[in-house]
């Protein structure tokens, strides 16, 4: 099969199982009252998750270019980003039955294979990279996430706010080594986004002061590169 249409079938069939699974309501609860339900100092507002529709239009836009420039991407590459896709669809159907167990595993191969992808597409067209990073920056911070929610829903949700100390920071040096190791910028601005969201909703005070540091560290780092490339 063409590439092209292996990246429309699965830019479709992540957006339209998405779109079931949410709006549906076959299963249930909806992935709002998940949250609700399983409270952690790790959840962002509401309104952050409005990245989800970002990343779906970075989906199609970007089979829309590889359609009419042909731009060859590897066969490996797009398949590993096929499969990323659909499995990230696919992982609402156990959350929404509370089997977040069984979503996590699913959510951990989704990060498996992008990360995979990631280290693999260096080479690639800017605008595959650029979707690409963008999916992984959003998933890292939902598994980080999925992570407290599993905890929460197993009852083993100890000391929540230096777990929560702990994910904010391990994020950040994640997002800190793409940017200096492998100048990937995207997945920092998406953490951004995220401090954001945790910021507006959480009340924690060093919550929200980790988030504002992150945020701080990430822009500094911006401003250097960009100092240097200037030079």
């Amino acid at each position: 099969m063409n590439q092209k249409y292996i990246l429309l079938i699965s830019a479709v069939l992540t957006l339209v199982l998405s779109a079931l699974i949410s709006a549906i309501p076959i299963w249930l609860y909806n992935q709002a009252e998940v949250s609700a339900m399983l409270p952690t100092l790790f959840t962002p507002d509401t309104f952050t998750f409005g990245i989800w529709s970002v990343i779906y239009v970075s989906f199609i836009a970007l089979w829309i270019y590889e359609a009419l420039w042909k731009t060859w991407i590897s066969r490996e590459n797009v398949y590993l980003l096929a499969a990323a896709q659909v499995l990230s669809s696919l992982w609402l159907i156990p959350s929404q039955y509370l089997w977040i167990g069984t979503s996590l595993i699913v959510m951990s191969w989704v990060l498996y294979l992008l990360s995979i992808n990631i280290f693999s597409s260096q080479n690639e067209h800017k605008y595959f990279r650029y979707t690409l990073e963008l999916f992984f920056g959003w998933i890292l911070v939902a598994f980080i996430a999925n992570i407290h929610l599993f905890l929460v829903d197993y009852g083993v949700y100890f000391f929540p706010e230096i777990l929560t100390y702990i994910s904010i920071a391990l994020a950040l040096w994640i997002n800190v080594y793409f940017i200096i190791q492998k100048n990937i910028f995207i997945p920092s601005l998406v953490l951004i986004w995220a401090c954001i969201g945790i910021i507006s909703g959480q009340d924690n005070f060093m919550t929200q002061l980790l988030a504002w540091v992150s945020i701080v560290v990430i822009l500094s780092l911006y401003t250097q590169r960009v100092l240097q490339l200037r030079k």
